[in-house]
């Protein structure tokens, strides 16, 4: 799950992950310093999104890195 530091959805993230967790699923919570809500919608942030979900994606083994 991917949030900004400052958001509020992000109070509640880590009962979510730990319900997913106790459910026998894979969670990880990334979050960005300094960036507000809409932090997704620069190039940058958004490079470093999908970077992060390949990487969560390969060590699943749902992906295999080429």
């Amino acid at each position: 799950m991917f949030f900004c530091a400052a958001g509020r959805l992000l109070q509640s993230a880590p009962l979510y992950q730990e319900d997913l967790t106790k459910a026998g699923n894979l969670c990880e919570i990334i979050t960005y310093e300094g960036q507000g809500h809409r932090v997704l919608n620069s190039v940058e942030h958004c490079d470093l999104t999908l970077a992060a979900a390949d990487k969560f994606f390969i060590d699943c083994g749902w992906v295999f890195k080429q």
